[in-house]
């Protein structure tokens, strides 16, 4: 009998636990709760009598693909020394704005100023010689005539003017090639351009062939793309495609230069250089894209008015037969002006509302 108690009270005990916890749930479900009365009804937008409204259309547009490139130089300028002198003064720094012809670097020039005055003083020489000549023969050959003298003289003469006639011709070059060594003494731009780096300083030794300044025309710049093998293919030399320099938020139109005929092999990529007028703020190294025509496709666009942001969500409000409007959720693409492309959530022939309204605020 005692067995059976002990039974019967651990069931009792166990029954109570079970009881009490049943009653716990129900209070924290609220059921011995009053329940909280059900908010307004939902309000029921009407489209403005004034308000505009607009067909949702499919319409044909370009799919373009984009080529990430870089803005180069087509013409990279190397000036250089032809000369063994020492470095006199730098005129240009990196950045700097040149013209054609402005001074950029000078070199020691006393020993070919030297040489200049020497061939100069020997040229001068040799045409008074020649003077000298020149008279002698035409006396020689008036003294012939009246028979006051020999043939043989006239022949000296002749020879004599001659020779010094060539001394003239040769001292005249020697001089020219002087005053040329030292025109390279001063080294001067060939064309407009930007400089790039200086290469030198003053008081170093410039030998011939070294560099001294590096710099580029601005106005001959092209964009250097990689492109996908499959899309680099379709591409020909003299077509016109889109640029996009995005530090200029500048988007352009220019002509296919050059497809490089040989493709990365890792990349699996061809090099294609356009080229156009240089948009102003273009320097070389800027990053580019290059836009593609790859095809085209029917897509949605709608104004971007047309749109409520709240958060990461856009909503169109559709209208409906009756002026009432549906408050749609679109999922959006590509922006191009103040047109959106719509991906997800409105169909072609639906109408919409041209402006979408403010959010009302309580």
């Amino acid at each position: 009998m005692t067995g059976a108690r002990r039974v019967l009270r651990n069931i009792s005990v166990v029954g109570f636990g079970v009881v009490v916890l049943t009653l716990l749930v129900l209070w924290l479900m609220g059921v011995f709760h009053a329940k909280v009365p059900s908010g307004p009804p939902r309000t029921v937008l009407h489209k403005a009598p004034d308000a505009p409204v607009l067909e949702v259309v499919a319409r044909e547009v370009i799919v373009t693909e984009t080529a990430v490139g870089t803005v180069e130089a087509a013409r990279r300028i190397r000036v250089g020394s032809r000369l063994l002198a020492k470095v006199l003064k730098v005129h240009v720094h990196a950045s700097q704005h040149v013209t054609e012809g402005e001074v950029l670097v000078e070199l020691d020039d006393r020993d070919l100023r030297a040489a200049v005055a020497e061939a100069r003083a020997a040229c001068d020489s040799a045409r008074a010689a020649r003077t000298q000549a020149e008279t002698d023969l035409t006396r020689s050959r008036e003294l012939l005539a009246r028979g006051a003298t020999e043939q043989a003289r006239v022949d000296r003469d002749t020879t004599a003017f001659r020779r010094a006639t060539a001394d003239v011709e040769r001292l005249t070059e020697a001089l020219a090639q002087a005053e040329t060594r030292l025109a390279f003494a001063t080294i001067r731009s060939p064309s407009p351009g930007i400089v790039i780096d200086k290469l030198v300083e003053p008081g170093n030794l410039a030998s011939p062939g070294q560099d001294l300044v590096t710099l580029y025309d601005p106005r001959h710049l092209q964009l250097v793309a990689s492109v996908r093998e499959a899309l680099a293919t379709r591409l020909k030399p003299g077509a016109k495609v889109g640029v996009r320099l995005d530090s200029l938020d500048l988007d352009c139109q220019a002509t296919i230069a050059r497809i490089v005929p040989e493709a990365e092999r890792r990349t699996r990529s061809f090099q294609v250089e356009v080229t156009g007028p240089c948009p102003p703020g273009a320097l070389s190294g800027m990053f580019g894209r290059l836009v593609l025509p790859v095809g085209r496709q029917r897509t949605i666009l709608i104004p971007d008015a047309a749109l409520r942001r709240t958060g990461q969500i856009d909503l169109a409000f559709v209208v409906r037969g009756d002026g009432t409007l549906l408050r749609r959720f679109v999922r959006v693409g590509k922006r191009d002006g103040d047109q959106v492309e719509i991906l997800a959530g409105l169909q072609p022939g639906e109408r919409i509302l041209a402006r979408a309204p403010e959010p009302s605020r309580r």
